[in-house]
């Protein structure tokens, strides 16, 4: 019984919601991630009361009995001995995903759901990787195992070879890092109309908007005037497709609602995906 509440008050929360600063607490210790919490520690509990626990043992216990929050601020110790505080629950999200020492991730990816894309390619699952508390290569089935991975702070590198999917649907292998990196240095001389259609049918299975036609974009100092879906994705076959850039402004309709909005900046499509999400 004892290893069971053990292994349970570890366990990463399945869901969250930062917007009220409610942040369900577990035991963060060196086999889940790179920092130990500081005892003694305030937590409250579904009530709204509060408990002092003074050890982890104790938290494991109290952890068992009943559903608990964590209370900010609090610290956390690196196995360095530095000090970190959390001084709420998106403080500690994103202390949490610095223990990450693969791709870098922050709060952003979870608002636009993006745990399935490494820079500009699209993670080919099942993949295997190494991660703290795994004494073996570990199995990543999809995104969403991925993004449990990365919330807690544990992925530690991809085992090789890594499947990774271009815009154009090719099908790429990395066999090394050396290889990984060649790969993401390619994206960023990548255009942004990618990132646009990330929102769109041909980007996603739940888009966010439609693109009101015709768009313009450009590439190799030209300009393409695309009418329709249809013209995108025979577009999107190119190997070249990915350096193509919006020329802005652009109209989307969106899907929420049916309403209709112009985008000026890239920084629109970005926040327009957030607000989506």
């Amino acid at each position: 019984m004892w290893n069971f509440a053990k292994y349970a008050a570890g366990c990463y929360p399945q869901a969250l919601e930062l917007s009220t600063n409610l942040f369900p607490a577990y035991v963060i210790n060196e086999t889940n991630s790179c920092y130990n919490i500081k005892y003694p520690i305030t937590l409250s509990k579904i009530d709204g009361s509060f408990i002092v626990v003074e050890d982890e043992r104790s938290f494991i216990l109290k952890h068992a009995s009943e559903p608990l929050y964590f209370v900010f601020p609090f610290s956390l110790v690196n196995n360095v001995g530095e000090t970190f505080i959390a001084t709420d629950a998106n403080t500690l999200l994103n202390l949490l995903l610095n223990c990450n020492l693969g791709p870098t991730v922050d709060s952003t990816l979870i608002e636009i759901n993006a745990f399935n894309f490494i820079a500009c390619y699209e993670l080919v699952f099942p993949l295997e990787a190494v991660i703290l508390g795994s004494a073996t290569p570990f199995t990543i089935t999809d995104s969403e195992v991925f993004s449990t991975v990365l919330l807690q702070g544990r992925f530690q590198y991809f085992i090789f070879p890594l499947h990774l999917k271009a815009a154009n649907g090719a099908i790429l292998t990395a066999n090394n890092d050396v290889e990984l990196d060649q790969l993401i240095k390619a994206c960023f001389s990548s255009g942004d109309l990618l990132f646009l259609l990330s929102g769109t049918p041909l980007g996603s299975d739940m888009p966010c908007y439609d693109l009101v036609f015709p768009i313009k974009v450009k590439a190799f100092n030209a300009s393409t005037i695309f009418q329709n879906y249809n013209q995108i994705e025979q577009m999107m076959q190119d190997s070249l497709f990915f350096q193509y850039n919006i020329d802005f402004p652009v109209s989307i309709k969106l899907k929420a609602n049916g309403q209709q909005k112009t985008l000026q900046y890239i920084e629109d499509v970005f926040n327009t995906l957030v607000d989506c999400n």
